[in-house]
């Protein structure tokens, strides 16, 4: 796990401090990330399926609502999933 966490460590510095073009960089990460480590492909089009819808319905809701109301949803989120980290550590 550490090196796991290492490597992408690594990797986003070196995409964040490089001259590289950004998307150009995620995709050399993450073809990088692909071949040190294990992909179970059969999540693939679930993952990129509910990337698009969550694109979509983000959007939506953006134009609708406004970005007060996105910055909400997203502190909402972000502070569940930390509290749910925390929970599954200390358990």
């Amino acid at each position: 796990m550490a090196a796991e966490f290492g490597t992408i460590t690594v990797a986003f510095l070196i995409a964040e401090f490089s001259n590289f073009e950004y998307l150009s960089a995620r995709y050399r990460i993450a073809i990088s990330l692909g071949f040190s480590g294990n992909i179970i492909w059969n999540y693939i089009p679930i993952l990129i399926l509910g990337s698009l819808v969550g694109g979509y319905i983000g959007a939506m809701f953006s134009i609708i609502k406004g970005s007060k109301f996105i910055k909400v949803i997203f502190e909402i989120v972000s502070l569940s999933v930390g509290i749910s980290l925390l929970i599954k550590v200390h358990l």
